[in-house]
């Protein structure tokens, strides 16, 4: 209750943002509780960017019905939010919609072509499709791009990964 009020007596914007930004830090350490509180900063703080990590995060522990929602909420807000059309294009991707998948993500690189994660999920999709060369193209652009350093350690690996498994077997062939 004690940050809720916090949020209350917030004035400027860059003492939202910085909040913003505290609550998405604590995220790593309660999920769901960080949620909570993101949907209550809502009610104060409404830019495009808020509902996309909320998405974001709804992608993280499986919700992705709710993903959608917030993440088209996103875009309607700006729709010139490439990482919201990227992590929309993830939702499609893990619900198995390729064609809106392929959309979205072709959309986010249009938006912001220096995004590896977007390259990924382009390959991911391909993949899906059977489609290795052009998947091999897209996953040797986000590592050219820097995906191992890029954002979540977790997942610094996985493009090399998938590199392994699908274009080293690709080019043996040849």
């Amino acid at each position: 209750m004690l940050v809720f009020s916090f949020l209350m007596v917030v004035d400027s914007c860059w003492e939202r943002f910085c909040f913003y930004h505290l609550l998405n830090l604590n995220w790593i350490f309660r999920k769901k509780k960080s949620l909570k509180y993101l949907y209550k900063a809502i009610k104060y703080i409404q830019p495009s960017s808020l509902y996309s990590t909320i998405g974001f995060k709804e992608i993280q522990i499986g919700q992705y019905e709710k993903a959608l929602k917030n993440l088209n909420i996103a875009i309607q807000l700006d729709t010139t939010n490439a990482y919201a059309f990227n992590n929309r294009a993830l939702v499609y991707l893990k619900l198995s919609d390729f064609e809106k998948a392929r959309i979205d993500v072709n959309k986010s690189i249009q938006l912001d072509n220096r995004n590896p994660y977007a390259y990924k999920h382009s390959a991911m999709i391909y993949i899906e499709l059977k489609e290795f060369e052009k998947a091999c193209i897209e996953l040797s652009t986000a590592d050219e791009l820097g995906y191992a350093t890029f954002g979540n350690e977790s997942d610094s690996n996985e493009v090399e990964l998938l590199i392994n498994k699908y274009c080293k077997t690709l080019s043996d062939t040849k």
